[in-house]
């Protein structure tokens, strides 16, 4: 028998408390499909889950590594 693993779901207040944006940002950028695996949680009123490696992956997309200077 295999293990089911439950990632983690985020809404969109905790999504953009994690990213430091407004709700709003938060909506357009999963429209524009930066956050994969985002769903709509079929209530009829726009309620998205973001999965938490979504998440992960926005968040590492954007993470800057620093350069040593010469």
């Amino acid at each position: 028998m295999s293990a089911v693993v439950l990632e983690r779901l985020y809404d969109v207040s905790e999504v953009a408390a994690h990213i430091r944006r407004d709700p709003s940002t938060v909506r357009r950028k999963i429209a524009a499909g930066e956050f994969s695996g985002a769903f709509d949680d079929g209530d009829g009123r726009s309620h998205y889950l973001v999965p938490e490696s979504a998440l992960i992956k926005y968040l590492d997309a954007r993470r800057v590594t620093p350069t040593k200077e010469n």
